[in-house]
């Protein structure tokens, strides 16, 4: 039926196999694409009224599927879009007001071809006809998108848009980027699910339920909740990628990070929340046995030592676990997520070189500074304190087998110096004092338990000075002199050298115990273990740090 006062109307469509290619002409010059086959089926009812202010009321009711779509890049002549079927089951769309309602939506056996071109730029850009300089002109502006408030303010009413149910099945995206030497190409096979629930109402929520696979293997499930429909993008979406053959990717470590793959594979979870503009993610990284080749050289390479980092980073399993969370704003033009967990792994790397202890003790989960340990002046022995340093140092040794240990003894040229020479001067009195214990029939005891008592002090201080092998002022007689226990216990003192010798013993010992203490349990081997002597006896100052200690570095 059709009336003229007031205008309306009501037709019913029933259209078949419409090809698509004859409406090729009318595309605009802008699209570059090739449609060579697809048609489009149609069943269904339109109408037309007029509203009360006489303005056109437009309903259509029924059906609508394109079938065995074939598109062309036309630059390159290859494959962009194609599918089976694209059907629109019980779809009712009209406008004044605007509104979509729909069923379902279903697409069978698709393919969609995504190419990165030599030199930047994508196939889609190309093909759509946008411009490579206009992002460069957006990204340097960077409007912030308008608010759910600001859209609210223009007084636009939302259209209302309702799809019960999309489904995806038998899907394949091929992805190639010709911009990397040599080229990188992958495919994800059999990409199947469904969103459920789609709906612009501010409340509601989509279930996402899709997975498919990456090449052959490498199985990828996504899930969550979004509505993308709202005025303000709502997602709490869980990623995931297991299993993914790492040796492929060696065009890019070649160039960002100056070493190919060898072997090693890669599980990824995100969880990605968006809500009020606010985004909160958690990118859960798992390497297995990842192996770098040797060095190659590339100007885009960052400038540190990948192999030792990889080192730190990994277990005695041959595994690597990373955790990186991130948060910020969409509004904040320089949040952008994924140059932000390339900068995380980037940082992880140059921390291997500038401070690999920290990063040893922050994965390990310890909080002690493990590149050194001090000692009391004059000894060798490790103070209880720094002993709990060797039992962090040796556990994180243990967990990653692949490292080595240089380990370098320390003195301090005075103040151990003085030490040492007091230690001296005590075992001169208390070795008196043990021949005695031993003359009259006593068991002898090591001379580090003898002690002597201050009534004792001057007997035996005045048998060691005789017994010293030095000048000393005698009578005309010949005889030794009396004299006072400060004369002889200066005389004593002076006639004790301690030599550069000495001390580097002393160095050398410290450097053996902290060797002899990482190697107690028998867990770690003895060949990743390295003393070295230092060219100076004295380390780099460090701040409230002792001289008297042993550092350590990495290999």
């Amino acid at each position: 039926p059709f009336g003229i006062d007031p205008l309306s109307a009501e037709l019913a469509l029933d259209v078949k196999n419409l090809a698509i290619r004859s409406f090729q002409p009318y595309f605009p010059e802008t699209i570059q694409m090739d449609v060579t086959r697809g048609a489009i089926f149609t069943t269904g009812k339109c109408s037309l009224t007029m509203d009360n202010q006489n303005k056109p009321r437009v309903t259509y009711a029924g059906n609508l599927s394109v079938r065995d779509l074939a598109t062309l890049d036309k630059a390159q002549a290859r494959d962009f879009l194609k599918w089976k079927q694209l059907n629109f089951q019980t779809l009712t769309a009209g406008y004044n007001p605007l509104f979509v309602n729909i069923r379902e939506i279903s697409l069978a056996d698709f393919f969609a071809k995504i190419v990165i071109n030599p030199g930047g730029g994508t196939n889609i850009q190309d093909i759509f006809g946008a411009s490579k300089k206009e992002p460069a002109a957006a990204e340097k502006s960077e409007p912030a998108p308008p608010s759910a408030t600001e859209t609210a303010k223009s007084g636009q009413t939302p259209p209302d848009i309702r799809i019960g149910r999309v489904r995806f099945a038998g899907g394949t995206v091929d992805f190639a980027d010709r911009n990397i030497k040599p080229n990188y190409a992958v495919t994800m096979l059999n990409l199947s699910g469904s969103v459920t629930g789609l709906s612009s109402q501010e409340i509601s929520r989509a279930k996402v339920a899709l997975k498919g696979n990456l090449g052959y293997g490498s199985p990828i499930d996504i899930s969550g909740a979004i509505n993308p429909l709202k005025k303000d993008l709502f997602a709490d979406i869980k990623i995931s990628f297991k299993d993914i053959e790492m040796s492929p990717v060696t065009p890019y470590t070649n160039r960002y990070l100056g070493y190919p793959i060898t072997k090693g594979k890669l599980n990824f979870d995100v969880a990605y929340l968006i809500d009020q503009r606010k985004l909160t993610a958690e990118n859960k990284i798992f390497f297995d046995q990842l192996t770098f080749g040797d060095k190659v050289e590339s100007p885009e390479a960052i400038k540190a030592p990948v192999p030792l980092a990889v080192s730190l980073l990994t277990d005695r399993n041959g595994q690597i676990n990373l955790d990186v969370p991130l948060s910020g704003s969409l509004d904040d033009p320089k949040f952008k997520i994924w140059p932000l967990v390339w900068q995380v792994l980037v940082n992880l790397i140059t921390k291997a070189v500038t401070s690999p202890f920290s990063l040893l003790s922050s994965l390990t989960g310890g909080g002690e500074e493990m590149s050194f340990v001090e000692f009391d002046y004059g000894s060798a022995v490790l103070p209880e304190a720094d002993g709990k340093k060797i039992t962090a140092l040796a556990k994180a040794l243990y967990d990653r087998p692949q490292l080595k240990l240089e380990i370098t003894g320390f003195a301090d040229t005075a103040k151990d110096k003085e030490a040492l020479a007091k230690a001296r001067f005590d075992r001169l009195l208390k070795t008196q004092k043990l021949k005695e214990t031993v003359a009259k029939g006593d068991a002898a005891v090591p001379l580090e338990e003898v002690s002597i008592a201050p009534a004792e002090y001057e007997k035996y201080l005045t048998l060691a000075y005789k017994a010293g092998d030095f000048p000393k002022p005698r009578t005309a007689l010949g005889l030794l002199k009396t004299l006072p226990p400060a004369e002889m216990e200066k005389r004593l003192r002076d006639a004790i050298v301690i030599a550069d010798g000495d001390l580097d013993q002393l160095a050398a010992n410290r450097a053996q115990t902290v060797r002899e203490l990482l190697l107690k349990d028998g867990k770690i081997e003895p060949a990743r273990l390295f003393l070295v002597k230092a060219p100076s006896l004295s380390p780099e100052k460090k701040e409230k740090v002792r001289n008297s200690r042993v550092e350590f570095k990495i290999k």
